[in-house]
């Protein structure tokens, strides 16, 4: 998750900025908050997808239900050298 992108999809979010863009361009507003490690983004991104980018739906659901199991995405472990347990393993 980018730190300065994240800020500027909740903006462009509590401002109604999503309703604004054209269809092509709701996907960058919505990835910071497909790919946050923070459940409450998570809940977010299902919520906007279903709203503005139904096509995605389903990758929202998965991102947010692997969040809800595990607290983070297990294939990043390695990627910032973080310790792997079994449940963050996805084990």
């Amino acid at each position: 998750m980018d730190p300065q992108a994240m800020p500027v999809a909740h903006h462009a979010r509590k401002q109604g900025f999503i309703d604004r863009l054209p269809p092509g361009l709701r996907l960058f507003v919505l990835l910071p908050f497909a790919h946050s490690e923070a459940l409450e983004d998570q809940g977010q991104s299902v919520a906007l997808h279903r709203r503005f980018l139904p096509s995605g739906l389903h990758r929202a659901r998965r991102h947010r239900d692997i969040i809800a199991c595990f607290g983070l995405f297990p294939h990043r472990q390695r990627i910032f050298k973080r310790t792997l347990t079994p449940k963050k393993a996805g084990i």
